[in-house]
């Protein structure tokens, strides 16, 4: 179970980062 956290986590995290670069790359 907290294997299976972690790994959503970094999927979440993963998706956040990629959305906020997407977003910078946009805004700048």
């Amino acid at each position: 179970m907290i294997c299976n956290f972690s790994h959503s986590q970094k999927e979440v995290v993963s998706s956040f980062i990629q959305h906020f670069r997407n977003k910078f790359n946009t805004s700048h």
